[in-house]
């Protein structure tokens, strides 16, 4: 409704001139984000970082360093000049935060680590820079110094799902750096402190078996890895888990179990490569897979859909 109204508004000819068409335009590209409609928004954030407003034009310089971080496909090309868009113009926490972590994405830890030290703790975005700080004296070998943040995060205040799953997430790296350094005991203790209902806890679970393996307790590994399988909804830790759970069997001896496991995969993943042989042979079949992709919001959108829900979910 927002973007309905905010599109009506730019496409007036007597609001051309008005001194808030930029920020209605930003607004506008906002509303497109929410709705996953991120390459109209992106015209539209390079259209108000060419504007007349400073201020405007810099938060749609971020806009535009957000996108390309968010998207995996970006290239170390496109991080660059996104960095190289906003310049010395990091005038916000925001902007900083958001070069701190392209930075770091770009493999130069130092300089994320200037962006994101200017952070100071009355900022709304302290604890997350944080997080990419430690991430930061990671890339640089300093292990210890990201430790002593990583274990204060995971101390901080619960407010809302942002700082209960950064909380999760502190726990998981000081796990991995534990495990890393041989201190399996503390490291499992750590990941057992990430909650049954985080999104991370799969993954520490799935860790929590290499922290075994490490210390040739193969069997505690297995035990791990069967927990695991029991309460599994993530496509790809179900493949990983079973994998290693062939593999652990496989070292045991256990030969059965272990074409079990295998089997298991196969069995679950052919209807979905068979649904998919059939279905890519007919090109119209493809161009309105595309067409529904547009349209699945929409209301009867699992009814249309032109392939089995757990052929979309693995898509």
């Amino acid at each position: 409704n927002a973007a309905m109204l905010l599109f009506d508004l730019l496409e007036r000819p007597d609001f051309k001139d008005d001194l808030e068409y930029e920020a209605t335009q930003l607004l506008l590209g906002d509303c497109l984000l929410e709705m996953d409609n991120s390459q109209a928004a992106r015209e539209l954030f390079l259209k108000v970082a060419s504007g007349r407003d400073p201020a405007l034009a810099e938060e749609a310089r971020l806009f535009l360093l957000e996108l390309a971080l968010g998207n995996p496909a970006s290239t170390d090309e496109i991080l660059r000049r996104a960095v190289n868009d906003l310049g010395g113009d990091a005038s916000s926490d925001r902007t900083r935060y958001g070069l701190g972590k392209a930075e770091l994405r770009l493999g130069n830890a130092d300089k994320a680590i200037d962006w994101l030290q200017t952070i100071g703790t009355g900022s709304a975005l302290y604890n997350r820079s944080r997080f990419y700080l430690g991430a930061a004296y990671v890339a640089k070998g300093q292990v210890d110094l990201a430790l002593e943040i990583f274990r204060q995060l995971t101390t901080v205040e619960i407010k809302d799902k942002t700082t209960v799953e950064l909380r999760d997430q502190a726990w998981l790296a000081v796990g991995r750096l534990l495990v890393q350094r041989g201190n399996y005991d503390l490291g499992l203790t750590s990941y057992q402190n990430i909650d049954r209902n985080s999104p991370h806890y799969e993954e520490a679970v799935y860790e929590m078996p290499w922290a075994y393996i490490n210390q040739d307790k193969y069997d505690k590994a297995l035990q791990t890895v069967e927990v695991l399988l029991l309460t599994v909804k993530n496509d790809q830790h179900e493949i990983d888990a079973h994998v290693l759970r062939g593999q652990l069997n496989v070292m045991q001896q256990n030969y059965d179990e272990a074409l079990a496991s295998y089997q298991t995969i196969v069995d679950r993943f052919a209807p979905v490569r068979n649904e998919l042989a059939n279905f890519t042979k007919n090109p119209a079949d493809v161009q309105r897979y595309f067409k529904w992709l547009l349209e699945r919001r929409k209301g009867l959108g699992q009814l249309k859909s032109p392939l089995s829900e757990k052929t979309v979910s693995w898509l």
